[in-house]
């Protein structure tokens, strides 16, 4: 085992009452199963998201309201023309319109993607439940819905325009439809999180750690994003800057901001010199049977962090 050098303090315990277990008063080994919570902090990053999506979609309306209402209308579209010393189409509808049309469908289908992407990433850090069955479906699948929006009116407005002709139809019809379709299929999330999912793997996740070291317990460093086995584990001591280790329970680790057990197991397994446990447990998705597992209570019980 390796020489442990940064200090291991014992994390402050938030969980208050303890959470119900897989059908039982305690979890795996007679700990408490841990329930997934949001942090205070997660909570403010998921809103500061949010907002940021919402600023990026509202711009991606904007573009479309301007192309409609400019773009597509002729009195205006022939003013704009004319203040820029362009084609003002008074016999159809000009190039300039044409580009400036494709070009903002492309933009407008980049913002809508980056809402979507910085959406995700807030449910993720602040998921809904999905005993909020309307909530759950909205929350998660707002991206594709606000692409709908910014792109569906725009596309039946280009199809119906009396001053484009078949060609400028058909070539704004396909770029607009590709780009709305790519648009709306990576804004919809194919395996939204939520609240009840991530309380399962957390007490996947501890049910894996008692199993390999015989306790819960796990130890991470403020600022990072996972829990390791043990303190002397090479993320721990050689790659993180800070100078102490929290150590306490998954629910400790949980409500201390850290999101799942780490995937480098078998590496830890072997820097904290633990003996090999059953493969299944080295698999970081529950297993479909996860509620009918027996709890594993005979581990080697390693000397707790002081």
């Amino acid at each position: 085992m390796a020489e442990q050098k940064k200090k291991v303090v014992r994390a402050p315990s938030k969980s208050g009452a303890s959470s119900k277990p897989r059908g039982t008063s305690s979890g795996a080994g007679g700990s408490a199963a841990p329930e997934w919570r949001v942090t205070p902090e997660n909570k403010t990053k998921a809103t500061r998201l949010r907002i940021f999506a919402g600023i990026s979609w509202a711009v991606a309306i904007a573009l479309e309201i301007f192309a409609i209402f400019f773009l597509l209308n002729s009195d205006r579209r022939a003013r704009l023309g004319l203040r820029f010393g362009w084609d003002p189409g008074d016999t159809g509808f000009p190039g300039w319109a044409l580009t400036m049309l494709i070009v903002l469908f492309v933009v407008i289908g980049i913002l809508a993607v980056l809402g979507s992407f910085l959406w995700k990433r807030a449910n993720d850090l602040d998921p809904a439940s999905k005993k909020d069955t309307v909530r759950f479906f909205v929350q998660n699948q707002l991206g594709a819905i606000i692409t709908l929006i910014a792109f569906l009116p725009l596309i039946a407005l280009v199809l119906a325009n009396k001053d484009m002709d078949q060609k400028q139809k058909t070539i704004a019809g396909v770029v607009g439809g590709a780009v709305a379709v790519a648009a709306v299929l990576l804004g919809v999330d194919w395996n939204p999180p939520s609240i009840e999912q991530k309380t399962i793997e957390a007490q996947w996740d501890q049910q894996r750690v008692i199993a390999m070291t015989g306790a819960d317990e796990v130890f991470w460093v403020p600022g990072g994003s996972v829990y390791h086995l043990c303190a002397e584990v090479s993320p721990l001591q050689q790659t993180s800057t800070s100078e102490e280790i929290f150590a306490g329970t998954v629910q400790d680790a949980i409500d201390g901001g850290m999101e799942r057990l780490t995937k480098q197991v078998q590496m830890e397994i072997n820097q904290c010199g633990l003996p090999q446990p059953d493969d299944m447990y080295l698999e970081w998705e529950p297993p479909a049977n996860f509620e009918d597992l027996p709890v594993q209570e005979d581990a080697p019980v390693l000397e707790p962090a002081t």
